[in-house]
């Protein structure tokens, strides 16, 4: 069985050695921090600038359909006008032929 002194020697270099690993993994996960951050931060860019690519897109899109729904609606006008009038037309010239 060892003796006292060999085991407290024994023990502090467990420490020693953990203290060892303890700084060289906050080192490693300082750098790895530092890597994941900036990766991040290229992935945001990315993403924003991917938004703001389908934002233009959808833009001229609406345009487009807001300038087709502008003359569905301007024809859709018109004909109901001619529609009316017609109706008119025809409910003056039935009163005026049936007296």
């Amino acid at each position: 069985m060892p003796d006292e002194s060999e085991l407290s020697k024994r023990i502090d270099d467990v420490h020693r050695r953990l203290d060892d690993l303890r700084g060289d993994l906050n080192t490693r996960f300082g750098e790895l921090r530092g890597d994941l951050n900036t990766r991040i931060a290229e992935l945001r860019e990315d993403m924003n600038a991917r938004f703001a690519e389908l934002r233009g897109d959808m833009d001229t899109r609406f345009a487009e359909l807001r300038g087709d729904m502008n003359a569905r609606f301007r024809t859709l006008t018109w004909l109901v006008m001619v529609w009316f009038s017609f109706l008119t037309l025809l409910t003056v010239l039935f009163k005026f032929l049936r007296f």
